[in-house]
């Protein structure tokens, strides 16, 4: 039977993903964006997109009041850690506030599943790879504190009103459409895959990745890793969308993956993007990457 879903960020990377999968499988998307950092075009057609920021309470409440919701996810926030440590009072507020004040108009208005899209930063990492599931709650900055305040107001919205909810923790989601209908673009880029690729591609100048026990660098076509093996925890997008999905439709209370770190390894090569330039396809090297 088909389900009304509600999603913020929907015109960013994931949400869109999400939004697509939802439609495909004949569900109704409506999508709240402000469109600063997403993109109007990555709405696929079917969805029904409101351009409202999250700070505007009357906006979110006029929404959620004009029909019954099976479930919200959110992605809206902003997500760059080094940019949150240089104005940590504005990550606090756009995404803990904004976030806070999102769930208390879904309690108001009867909504009773959520799933956050959160973040793996709230982990101190601490030399685990992989991050254990157990891994203590010590974020190392200001955007992995205001992830952990909007899922501590979730667990009280749960004890208090019976939210249900459910907050996926990944990082390095990769990965573009299957169907080829949309994919990343993020301005300016951030994440390591698609830099990796522009680099392999001479698209950019090297790439450095730095860690604590490993270094590597890639240099355009002069030493390109063909097949690199990303040694990290990496989402691929679409499996990060079917978690999301399959959250919002657990039957049992917590949802069943309440406080899940979702660490999907992947073999994800720098050959997913392969080229027909022969001089690009006969440098083949193989590395580890290890991000910071």
């Amino acid at each position: 039977m088909p389900q009304r879903f509600l999603v913020t960020g929907g015109a960013g990377y994931v949400g869109s993903h999400l939004v697509a999968a939802l439609l495909d499988r004949g569900d109704t998307v409506t999508v709240i964006d402000n469109l600063r950092t997403g993109h109007r075009s990555a709405v696929p057609a079917g969805a029904t997109l409101v351009v409202a920021d999250l700070s505007d309470g009357p906006m979110i409440d006029s929404v959620l009041q004009g029909a019954t919701w099976d479930a919200v996810f959110h992605f809206a926030s902003l997500s760059q850690v080094g940019e949150s440590m240089r104005m940590p009072m504005r990550y606090l507020l756009d995404n803990a506030g904004n976030g806070i004040r999102l769930i208390d108009s879904c309690v108001r208005h009867g909504v009773t599943k959520f799933v956050l899209s959160s973040t793996a930063a709230l982990f101190n990492l601490g030399g685990a790879d992989p991050i254990p599931e157990d891994a203590p709650i010590d974020p190392q900055s200001a955007y992995g504190d205001s992830k952990w305040m909007i899922e501590r107001a979730l667990r009280w919205a749960g004890q208090v009103h019976g939210l249900r909810a459910a907050s996926l923790r990944y990082f390095n989601a990769a990965g573009a459409d299957p169907a080829g209908r949309f994919g990343e673009d993020h301005r300016p880029e951030s994440h390591l895959v698609p830099l990796v690729i522009d680099a392999a591609l001479g698209r950019r100048g090297a790439l450095d990745v730095f860690g604590n026990d490993s270094f590597f660098s890639i240099d355009p076509l002069d030493a390109i890793p063909r097949r690199c093996f990303l040694s990290r925890p990496l989402a691929k997008v679409e499996d990060a969308c079917a978690d999301q999905e399959r959250c919002a439709n657990e039957q049992e209370p917590g949802l069943g993956c309440d406080d899940r770190a979702l660490h999907c390894y992947l073999n994800y090569a720098a050959d997913s993007q392969e080229s027909a330039d022969p001089t690009l396809s006969s440098k083949v090297c193989s590395g580890h990457f290890f991000s910071a």
